[in-house]
């Protein structure tokens, strides 16, 4: 017994890492598109009749806008019968849920009245009736058409919110929407590559995003540390402050209004001689650590070699329900240590669990490497060079994408984190098979009591002289 716990405690160690670093890369970003912003600034105003082409000029510009970013979007119905003003009285024409509501699968379409927290994966998902809880989701297409009376934590390419969000709202996304039903009763914070806010902000705004048009009143500051076309529109009124760091400044309407300061800070740009990043100190840096992921990956193959295997197998045969349960389960095990974190027994629990948190950034790549690399190199019986191949590649990619700028670099976390949770799926599908083995065995005593008790039944034959 004790070999066999030997034995599996370091791979459970390792999912538990790999599954906690998910956390920190909840940044499940895609930027699919970049709009086509012009970037006229309004003109000085001279004359009547220059004031009036201006105004229609805008407007024409903010039509435009807004469709661009709505066009590409895809149409996910979903059913409206969802709680707007009265909870108490539609709830009881939706079906009531009353624990946590986890689900995984390709299209999801959720319609209830559910009294505590949502955990939903897949590709397309929709979200419909009331949540009391948080609402969790990773999809390709995510569409929240719910009352949230807790926080939204989504991540996805096309996300849209039509409704009201009663706490924070943290959104990553290639294109975000909250259209002009929503409304989001605390802050927002977000990572997009197109941002369109028609619908009302009761806190402050913060995050970066490419191209971003607001048209609805915010009742905080707003912080963008990086943003590409930033556009002011009519109903836009923004009660703090506005800070923002763009390569152009914002164009407003002119009916806009911004009631506290406003503080343009432009990209910092470093002067020509000084841009080269590629010092003999920085190659030095990126050659010892693609040498020690290597040197890592070396020995985790050959300690770990039959759970290993079996853990890049489970990823390649199970791609899909990789992804959705290592989903699930990156949002499951932070929840675990915090609640273990203001335990006083727990606390000895969570700090081993921190300590890992740094081993997982490597841990988790092996695997991803070994998995890329069985992908090109299928007839290599030998894991050792597929490893070595893999985590060159995916090495590069991960640190190639962080050197570009935006949106780039987003793209690179965006990797990052599917990677992460690609290789935890794998690791929990490879648990579930082995406890399932494990059950399927009968143990050791209760062979020996059956071949006891055979034995003691069997009739001795009499023997003939």
């Amino acid at each position: 017994m004790k070999q066999k716990v030997a034995q599996t405690l370091p791979l459970m160690l390792t999912f538990s890492a790999v599954l906690t670093l998910g956390v920190l890369f909840f940044s499940f970003t895609a930027v699919d598109a970049a709009l086509e912003i012009n970037d006229e600034t309004t003109p000085p105003e001279t004359t009547t009749e220059t004031k009036e082409k201006t105004k229609r000029t805008n407007a024409e510009i903010n039509k435009k806008d807004t469709d661009s970013i709505k066009k590409d979007s895809p149409k996910i119905e979903s059913t409206k019968n969802v709680v707007q003003s009265d909870t108490d009285e539609q709830s009881s024409t939706l079906k009531v849920y009353e624990d946590t509501y986890t689900v995984a699968g390709e299209t999801i379409e959720l319609n209830g009245y559910f009294k505590n927290d949502v955990i939903v994966a897949g590709n397309n998902v929709t979200i419909s009736g009331v949540v009391e809880g948080d609402v969790i989701s990773a999809a390709a297409n995510i569409t929240i058409d719910a009352v949230i009376s807790g926080d939204a934590r989504l991540a996805g390419g096309n996300i849209t919110i039509q409704n009201v969000i009663e706490r924070n709202a943290t959104v990553f996304g290639g294109r975000v929407i909250i259209e002009d039903s929503a409304n989001i009763q605390r802050d927002l914070f977000v990572q997009a590559g197109d941002l369109l806010i028609e619908g009302g902000i009761d806190g402050e705004i913060s995050g970066s995003a490419g191209n971003t048009i607001i048209d609805a009143p915010v009742n905080g500051d707003v912080y963008f540390k990086s943003v590409g076309n930033l556009r002011l529109r009519s109903n836009a009124k923004i009660n703090g402050d506005l800070y923002y760091s763009s390569a152009q400044q914002v164009v407003a309407d002119d009916i806009a209004i911004i009631n506290g300061e406003t503080v343009y800070s432009p990209p910092l740009v470093e002067p020509r001689e000084q841009t080269s990043k590629f010092t003999l100190w920085f190659w030095v840096r990126k050659v010892t650590g693609l040498f020690g992921l290597w040197l890592l990956g070396i020995v985790v193959l050959n300690v770990l070699k039959r759970k290993s295997v079996a853990v890049v197998k489970h990823m390649l045969a199970y791609v899909g329900q990789s992804m959705g349960w290592g989903v699930i389960y990156v949002f499951t095990v932070p929840a675990v240590l915090t609640v273990l974190l203001i335990t006083l027994v727990g606390i000895p629990l969570s700090i081993f669990g921190l300590l890992l948190f740094g081993a997982s950034l490597y841990l988790a790549k092996i695997y991803i490497g070994t998995a890329i690399g069985k992908l090109i190199f299928s007839k290599q019986q030998s894991m050792i060079w597929p490893m070595l191949a893999g985590v060159t590649i995916y090495y590069i990619l991960i640190e190639g994408l962080g050197l570009l700028p935006f949106p780039w670099l987003i793209a690179g976390s965006l990797v990052n984190a599917i990677g992460i949770i690609w290789a935890a799926g794998g690791i929990v599908l490879y648990l579930r098979d082995r406890m399932r083995e494990h059950n399927a065995k009968p143990s050791i005593k209760h062979r020996k009591n059956k071949t006891t008790k055979s034995v003691k039944n069997k009739k001795t034959k009499p023997v003939n002289l």
